[in-house]
């Protein structure tokens, strides 16, 4: 408002003098005059714009309004009350082509909303993509809908309810939570944390008698050796106990499929970067992610029971930055090495593997394509 007022004011006063802040006090305008016209030419603009603003705008308005306030509460140190009580988030989608795949195979070739949601193995991506759902949803109570909502303007009704996200390392638990009140989805759901593994004859404790309409396995199978190594074989007749058996519950595993020891052309120094990364981590004394290969996830669910509706793969394209990082993890490592030498030698190996992969991936314009991430959707009998 002042901006737009100042704007139509102030090319009068510069045909005037050519610089009426400067000498002020010799002329008859003066910064009085602009805070009166201001503060009334605001008013009255805002009493017009009113008039003009439908029930519905309003409504979007008022939620937008209340969002700001909440982020600058939060800033504030806001109690956790004053965060669950917020409206959601204002309806997106995240950018995502693994994600959005899903969503193409639950909304429209299975027309299932996708209702109580449990993230098996949760992370900040996944929670944002929940968080996104959410947003697009009708069926979340408590989320200010009074007939004006324009949530589901795309057409498009995710039918979440709630979700429920799994994680067994505290620090990422804290992090989830945070991103949980960051985004606004906090008092639709839980994130807890817990290990999937059981021992012998020990009853399972974790989500102990919860059935969900979607489970989402994000790069779960990949990550299990390093929180419960040798269970993978029964991680999904674990999640099976949580999964709808009317024919509607879905549980999409995401995974990447495992890079060759070596391969033909440029995509080899990817597989040499791989190769040195876990190398670093493995003498840090920590364990690497172990993926496993689409078909021994089909293979798998098939065992305990799953019908596999549909596999989707899609390729990986790196760049030299994407590489990069993967140097990076393994220069993190360097410090936690047992012998200070190997530690010197390793970080000059990692220097030539930076300076190679940057030539290669120039000398193929700047991208090289190798392996794939997927996509395995599944279902249990009908009762």
């Amino acid at each position: 408002k002042i901006l737009s007022v100042v704007s139509f004011w102030m090319p009068f006063r510069l045909r005037r003098t050519s610089s009426p802040f400067k000498h002020h006090r010799s002329n008859k305008f003066s910064y009085k005059r602009l805070f009166a016209i201001v503060v009334v030419g605001g008013l009255f603009q805002s009493r017009i714009v009113q008039s003009f603003v439908t029930p519905s705008a309003r409504a979007h308005l008022t939620r937008t309004t209340r969002s700001l306030s909440r982020r600058m509460s939060n800033a504030n140190g806001a109690s956790s009350t004053t965060q669950q009580s917020a409206t959601l988030p204002a309806p997106h989608k995240l950018n995502d082509v693994l994600f959005e795949s899903i969503e193409d195979h639950q909304l429209t070739q299975k027309e299932q909303p996708f209702g109580r949601i449990l993230d098996a193995g949760t992370g900040n991506h996944s929670l944002r993509w929940i968080g996104s759902l959410i947003s697009r949803s009708s069926r979340i109570a408590g989320n200010g809908n009074d007939g004006n909502d324009d949530r589901m303007d795309d057409g498009t009704d995710t039918g979440v309810t709630s979700f429920t996200a799994i994680t067994a390392d505290e620090t990422m638990r804290r992090n989830v939570v945070k991103e949980a009140e960051r985004l606004g989805i906090a008092h639709c759901g839980e994130v807890v944390i817990g290990n999937w593994a059981t021992t012998g004859d020990e009853p399972a404790t974790l989500c102990k008698d919860q059935v969900y309409d979607t489970i989402l396995a994000d790069y779960l199978l990949g990550s299990v050796d390093g929180f419960a190594p040798f269970f993978q074989d029964r991680m999904f007749g674990r999640l099976k106990q949580h999964l709808k058996t009317d024919g509607t519950g879905r549980m999409y595993v995401v995974g990447l499929e495992p890079l060759p020891d070596s391969v033909g052309g440029p995509g080899d120094i990817i597989a040499k970067v791989r190769s040195v990364r876990d190398a670093c981590i493995l003498l840090a004394r920590h364990r690497c992610y172990r993926e496993y290969p689409v078909t021994w996830i089909q293979r798998n669910l098939k065992q305990h029971g799953f019908i596999v509706e549909t596999t989707t793969k899609f390729p990986i394209v790196y760049s030299h930055g994407t590489i990069l990082r993967q140097i990076n993890v393994a220069r993190s490592k360097l410090p936690l090495f047992d012998c200070r030498d190997t530690a010197a030698s390793m970080g000059k190996q990692l220097d030539r593997l930076e300076e190679e992969s940057k030539m290669v991936v120039e000398e193929n314009g700047g991208r090289i394509t190798l392996g794939f991430d997927y996509i395995v959707a599944a279902r249990l009998p009908q009762d």
